[in-house]
């Protein structure tokens, strides 16, 4: 058996309110065991349309064994689900009205519960684990450059929170990099410009997250986002189609983000 090239480890790194109480919420981080770094991060918010999925996917361990190749730490990170209920902060209650009525007036066509009160309470989560982790740099070897990224409803969530965490008071780092696969964005009138470069992959014929959903913002994002179009891509993956060998298409988002860093340079 291959030596495995990472070590993981668990951490509890928000204890948030549910509506049955606290909830212990989760980061694995994978940091690489074939270089003594420091590292840039990549944090990865699963798939499972809010409802389900895991941070302890199977595929998250293939993606954090080329990653680490690479030369990056990983962290995948646990966040709440429809049960048990989320119980957002006051400046999220107060914001989700105006989010609500903004996807509604552009005609948004991801399911309705893709573009209320779930993914809000996944933005606090995210950002909970960058305060987390932030503050914990040195102990982890990290350099502070981040990248986000997530598959569906995790893709969703990496615009939602670059997008909105400051609409609904949460702090977040600089984020170099937003991967999203088979994600979108319900809210058009609350895109901005920021530091961060997008890469989405997305089938146009998406049964899951509309197509829809990430072209609109293509059309607003300009240069800030690139948005690769694959007919074959399977839903939530990197790769373009079922042929495509995951550590080749973990290396394309590798590449992505090295031109990223390289442009800041």
């Amino acid at each position: 058996m291959p030596e495995m090239c990472f070590e993981r480890f668990s951490y509890i790194f928000s204890r948030p309110d549910t509506k049955q109480g606290k909830l212990d919420l989760r980061a694995d981080l994978y940091l690489p065991g074939n270089s003594t770094g420091p590292w840039p991060l990549v944090v990865w918010a699963h798939a499972g349309g809010f409802r389900a999925g895991t941070r302890r996917n199977r595929k998250h361990g293939l993606i954090a064994e080329t990653l680490a190749r690479e030369g990056y730490a990983m962290a995948c990170i646990d966040y709440r689900l429809a049960r048990p209920p989320a119980v957002l902060t006051a400046p999220a209650r107060r914001a989700m009205g105006a989010l609500i009525r903004d996807s509604e007036k552009w005609g948004e066509e991801m399911q309705e519960p893709f573009r209320r009160q779930r993914p809000i309470a996944v933005v606090e989560d995210i950002c909970a684990f960058f305060k987390w982790i932030n503050i914990r740099l040195e102990h982890f070897n990290l350099t502070g450059e981040f990248v986000l990224g997530g598959s569906s409803a995790g893709g969703i969530s990496v615009l939602n929170a670059i997008m909105l965490h400051d609409v609904i008071g949460q702090p977040l780092p600089t984020i170099r990099t937003g991967l999203v696969l088979s994600g979108g964005f319900a809210y058009p009138s609350f895109w901005r410009p920021t530091d961060t470069r997008f890469l989405a992959i997305h089938n146009p014929n998406d049964a899951h997250v509309p197509f829809s959903s990430v072209a609109r913002i293509n059309e607003l994002a300009g240069d800030q986002l690139d948005l690769i179009a694959a007919p074959e891509q399977p839903h939530g993956s990197p790769c373009l189609s079922p042929a495509e060998p995951l550590p080749v298409a973990v290396r394309r988002l590798v590449a992505f983000d090295q031109r990223q860093s390289f442009e800041e340079a």
